[in-house]
């Protein structure tokens, strides 16, 4: 479910402000977005790419410089076109500390780079996405995620054409949808759609996927494309939440959140399956899309369980998720979990008036509601596996009673 566009990464001796002219964003870390200009069109998923080493230095200078500066975090040295997810080799290898500093936000209150407090890039790093259009489809995990069959379903059956109404909408999987219009992200997205709306002459249509599809229900509410859409399908969205979030926040437990080749291709990059567990357990360490996937009491009930410790008999309730973040020793997300865990509010909102509709999800597989650890929660590593406590149908990640929220 958490399927967003590849990111590319520089750094540079200064602090940089986020690139929103470049980071077209609209995740999980988890869902995508995307449009066409008359109807439909697919997610976007991860890429893979190879690091690219700035003009002036020869790839083994690059390489030796980055190395030797890794041990402090991410190196300095500036580098340039980097994948960081999927993280390529080449930046594996300068170890979990640099990626980390890649990869993680910072909450910021700087009038410079948001308009009100939110999650931003590292100082020292800017992270952008892929430009929006069919090129965001070229990306092989675009097709690992299963993407691809949709996109060329459209083209079989209705005539679509990729490139020339069929176009992918790229965001930054990393952020809630609040740091997006903070930063000035969803405006970017939203002068990408007006573009195609203006050169077909026709609204737009969205099709979301997971955390995307809450992403695009606030692209929705840009007041520059009032009137631009037409429609909005989301595919097995997040608006209910999930206690999945909960294992990979507390665990670095990502099996129910990707695809399993995605998870195959990371533990191949990342040297094996525990040093995956650690790495996405470390930079998934205050990162607001995963807390805004967490279970909301709209779906599960304010009073449900949703993670118990059998040593000590305690419960986190649904309602009182910000106190796990703090026990797993999250600090950062749990002072900002309110603001962050938004999505329950936005979904009242609902598309404006005017907009076609539908949700699509999945009603037969067994989900988790609540799970369970036998030991006390431990801070700043990663936690044992927990049991599965109890279940109920859904599409294996996300409840039934979240999905069926979108009848709201």
């Amino acid at each position: 479910p958490v399927a967003p566009a590849q990111t590319t990464a520089s750094t540079a001796a200064s602090t940089a402000a986020p690139d929103t002219a470049a980071a077209a964003t609209a995740a999980a870390a988890a869902g995508s977005v995307s449009l066409v200009d008359r109807s439909s069109v697919a997610a976007v998923p991860p890429a893979v790419g190879a690091a690219a080493v700035p003009g002036g230095l020869t790839a083994a200078d690059a390489r030796a410089a980055a190395a030797a500066a890794a041990a402090l975090g991410c190196p300095l040295v500036p580098f340039e076109n980097v994948s960081v997810w999927l993280p390529s080799a080449p930046l594996a290898t300068l170890g979990s500390k640099c990626w980390k500093s890649l990869m993680q936000l910072s909450y910021s209150d700087s009038a410079r780079l948001v308009s009100r407090p939110s999650y931003v890039n590292n100082t020292n790093v800017r992270v952008t996405v892929n430009r929006p259009g069919a090129s965001a489809m070229r990306y092989p995990l675009f097709s690992l995620a299963g993407y691809m069959r949709l996109v060329d379903f459209l083209e079989n059956n209705f005539d679509y054409s990729r490139g020339v109404d069929l176009f992918a909408l790229p965001y930054d999987f990393r952020l809630d949808v609040d740091s997006m219009v903070a930063s000035g992200q969803l405006r970017v997205l939203a002068q990408e759609v007006l573009k195609r709306v203006a050169r077909s002459g026709q609204r737009a249509i969205f099709i979301a996927h997971s955390h995307g599809a809450t992403v695009g229900l606030q692209l929705l509410q840009e007041p520059s494309l009032k009137g631009k859409v037409q429609g909005f399908i989301a595919l097995a969205p997040m608006f209910g939440g999930s206690a999945a979030t909960l294992a990979a926040r507390a665990s670095g437990l990502w099996d129910y959140m990707m695809p399993p080749l995605l998870t195959e291709e990371l533990t191949a990059v990342l040297g094996g399956a525990e040093q995956l567990k650690q790495a996405m357990y470390s930079l998934t360490q205050g990162m607001p899309s995963v807390a805004q996937m967490m279970p909301y009491a709209e779906a599960f009930g304010p009073q449900a369980v949703a993670v118990s410790v059998a040593s000590s008999n305690k419960k986190y309730r649904v309602e009182g998720l910000g106190s796990f973040l703090s026990d797993i020793g999250d600090t950062a997300m749990a002072s900002t979990y309110s603001q962050v865990h938004a999505a329950a509010a936005l979904l009242k909102a609902g598309p404006p008036p005017g907009v076609q509709s539908f949700c699509i999800y999945g009603a037969s597989s067994d989900t988790p509601l609540s799970l369970r650890y036998e030991r006390p929660l431990l801070a700043g590593q990663p936690n044992e596996l927990p049991g599965v406590e109890s279940v109920g149908k859904g599409d294996g990640v996300a409840p039934l009673s979240g999905l069926r929220l979108c009848k709201r």
